[in-house]
């Protein structure tokens, strides 16, 4: 394919002339880029429960959790031309509809501020203002069906923090969509109490979810291909949803926080290593490095995932602020010890690159993409200290439950003891809970499995040979398939283990030859 000649051709004639500001140096792709907005709610999830968290103030409006929803797409046509004050005005409404356009640019130009408090200077946020974009506004959608990215920003930012990276996807013919990072009931995500940061990063997965659901609706959008580009805290939440929505086929994380908060994770006891199972490309900023081929922080949840693809790409002139576009735009000015602004821009342009080539690579299945990211940097024409690499290829299948239920299809329930033998060979730490058995068993029986729910109680009884639930289930699941000398030899197993057990006893007088006549 043409995919890594034509982008090889690019890169190497790459400018790097010193120019004012920041400068996006990665190569857009050759679809036009359409940006809208959608302003919608969450329905099923409340979110300021009558009053606002920051404010104190009562809140009589929708109490619906807000999802500003940003899109960026491959459109068939260019629309109007914006400015990058234009994704700045929408700071001020990200969880706020109702506000009156005075009352927004007010709170959008208090919001600016900030960063003259980090060494931007007035004339500098003004000129970044006034930048055009590489999207247009409300461009017609170009025909077809394109692979969808969701964007998780970081702790309480906003869904355009990375524009120009979205902007890049999108113009390589991905529909790109995000949404801010608030709490679950306040616009800040964090604030340092465990159980409240938990809550509010599943709340951040939840969203990604929510533009999951959203996304499948838009005649753009391939919904069986999808994957989350998440920065800092996104990259925590990203994560959070990756291990609960099976939708999601490939993770971004740019210096994710899963690496850093043990504590978090700790606390969130379904989120494990062990049940990453996509594709994931991470990023490490100077300040945190990854050692060759091996992480840097050796118990870390990143170096723990061993059931999926894991690519690491160590960043060696990039702070953490560097990984995010806002960053780089408005403390362009500002000094990073000896890296120059041209450096910081050249391994942007290759974060971007990357993770492009990772996303076709993955999501498209593009050979000369998968070919890229597997050479060494040098091989791919990365000049010397911007960054390594280190991949590390899955270890096999997670075990699971639901695996384990895939092998039984395959084999027959009626196998499940062989079955069962031969999965846990595989998977020595493997074990199915007693209370698991239970729950399966009822849920066969509820869609008329009975003969499968035979032969999932007796493995039940061959694992836990003296639990009284699976045999009796087991004499049940008998009775229900008709076949009442088993379901009397199997509530006898029960009087075995407990002689006074009155169920066991009534059942087998029930099925007694001369009770059925």
């Amino acid at each position: 394919m043409r995919w890594l000649a034509i982008c090889l051709a690019l890169w190497v004639a790459a400018p790097t002339a010193a120019s004012e500001g920041f400068q996006f140096r990665a190569e857009y792709g050759t679809h036009a880029v359409g940006f809208k907005v959608v302003q919608q709610y969450d329905a099923s999830r409340s979110y300021r429960n009558g009053f606002d968290a920051v404010t104190g103030e009562a809140d009589h409006g929708p109490q619906a959790r807000p999802i500003q929803t940003l899109i960026w797409y491959p459109a068939a046509s260019p629309g109007r031309a914006l400015i990058y004050d234009d994704y700045l005005q929408l700071m001020a409404t990200d969880d706020r509809f109702d506000l009156g356009a005075d009352e927004a640019k007010h709170r959008a130009e208090q919001a600016l501020r900030e960063y003259l408090a980090l060494g931007a200077s007035a004339a500098h946020i003004d000129s970044v203002r006034q930048q055009a974009v590489h999207a247009t506004g409300d461009a017609p959608a170009e025909q077809g069906q394109f692979p969808l990215i969701i964007y998780a920003p970081s702790d309480s930012s906003a869904a355009f923090e990375s524009d120009m990276l979205c902007e890049y996807l999108a113009s390589h013919g991905y529909v790109v969509i995000a949404s801010p990072s608030h709490g679950a009931h306040a616009r800040y995500m964090t604030d340092g109490r465990v159980a409240d940061d938990v809550e509010s990063t599943r709340a951040q997965a939840a969203d990604i979810g929510f533009l999951i659901g959203y996304a499948a609706t838009l005649p753009d959008v391939d919904p069986g291909n999808v994957g989350v580009v998440g920065y800092s805290w996104g990259g925590m939440a990203s994560t959070f949803a990756a291990v609960a929505d099976g939708r999601i086929h490939a993770l971004v994380d740019l210096d994710g926080s899963v690496r850093y908060f043990p504590k978090m994770l700790a606390a969130a006891p379904d989120v494990t290593p062990d049940r990453i199972t996509v594709p994931l490309l991470f990023f490490a900023d100077k300040e945190d490095p990854l050692g060759p081929g091996i992480d840097s922080r050796p118990g870390s949840f990143v170096a723990r995932i061993h059931h999926a693809d894991v690519t690491e790409i160590g960043l060696l002139k990039l702070s953490h602020d560097d990984l995010s576009d806002d960053g780089l735009r408005f403390l362009s000015e500002t000094s990073r010890k000896g890296i120059t602004l041209e450096e910081r821009e050249e391994s942007y342009a290759w974060i971007a690159r990357y993770t492009l080539a990772f996303l076709d690579a993955k999501l498209r299945s593009d050979p000369a993409a998968a070919r890229f990211m597997a050479a060494t940097p040098a091989s791919n024409h990365v000049p010397a200290g911007v960054l390594h690499m280190a991949y590390r290829p899955a270890a096999g299948a997670s075990p699971s439950v639901q695996g384990f239920a895939k092998l039984l299809h395959d084999r027959g329930f009626s196998n499940a003891i062989e079955a069962y033998a031969a999965y846990t060979k595989d998977h020595p730490a493997f074990r199915i809970l007693d209370d698991t058995f239970a729950a399966w068993f009822s849920s066969l029986l509820d869609i008329g499995r009975s003969d499968d729910a035979i032969g999932l109680c007796q493995l039940w009884t061959h694992v836990y040979p003296k639990s009284i639930d699976a045999w009796a289930d087991l004499g049940a699941a008998y009775e229900v398939a008709g076949k009442p000398v088993l379901a009397m030899s199997s509530y006898r197993e029960v009087l075995k283990i407990d002689p006074h057990n009155h169920v066991a006893r009534e059942r087998i007088a029930s099925l007694a030859p001369e009770k059925r006549g």
